[in-house]
């Protein structure tokens, strides 16, 4: 990675800073321009909402969740966030609390907070965009049970791709998942897969996220990393 970059965990105080780059990064990806159809129709709802989303996901009342971010000067000297990667790392709660551990989940909190009525977004594919997270999680994942790290979201702003801080972020999960002895899992775009391909994650399988009568969709991928360490965990 190039030097003049300097990678740490977020902070609440990054939230501004975070969601600048979701809204710029996110609008080159297929899949959420799929969902948010009239985000420039209804902008003060696509900020308000993208916004609680992080707020909550660097809240320190929620450490399912574990948001790192690479920072960079500008011109003028300023250091701004140009990068960040969201990750779910509930394993550790789980394993610590048993069973009946019932994880944090941001995205009800949005919804509960109006998000579910949000005007950006077009509700017959955010509905069958959901329905889908579960089924993807069912086919590609469940065999991994609680003990896994998974990526959430990974965003880099258009000014800073291929400099390589993509892959640094995403090589803090991996090396934390290979001191865990656990594997790594993501879905990723169309965009991503290259990445994760050369990183070394494997594929498990494609799907396709699409609406009843609709010839527009979407395609995804179910992956995973495991490093030597994970693979023995599970021998």
């Amino acid at each position: 990675m190039d030097g003049k970059y300097a990678v740490r965990a977020a902070t609440p105080a990054d939230v501004n800073g975070i969601v600048d780059v979701v809204l710029v990064a996110m609008a080159h990806d297929p899949q959420w321009n799929w969902r948010f159809v009239h985000k420039r129709e209804f902008q003060e709802d696509h900020y308000k909402f993208t916004r609680l989303l992080y707020e909550e996901f660097v809240s320190p009342a929620n450490d399912d969740w574990h948001v790192i971010l690479a920072e960079a000067k500008s011109p003028d000297d300023s250091v701004k966030v140009v990068a960040f990667a969201v990750w779910d790392v509930s394993f550790a709660n789980k394993a610590t609390m048993g069973p009946l551990y019932k994880p944090q989940n941001p995205m009800a909190t949005v919804a509960r907070a109006g998000g579910s009525k949000r005007r950006d977004v077009e509700p017959q594919r955010q509905a069958a965009f959901q329905a889908a997270s579960g089924e993807k999680k069912q086919r590609f994942f469940d065999e991994y049970g609680d003990r896994q790290l998974r990526l959430k979201i990974l965003g880099v702003h258009p000014d800073h791709w291929r400099r390589g801080i993509g892959s640094e972020l995403v090589r803090w999960g991996m090396n934390r998942a290979s001191e865990e002895g656990i594997p790594v899992t993501l879905v990723a775009g169309s965009q991503g897969l290259h990445l994760y391909s050369r990183l070394g994650f494997k594929t498990l399988g494609e799907y396709v996220t699409q609406v009843s009568g609709e010839e527009e969709c979407v395609k995804s991928y179910g992956m995973v990393y495991k490093s030597q360490d994970s693979e023995k965990a599970q021998v």
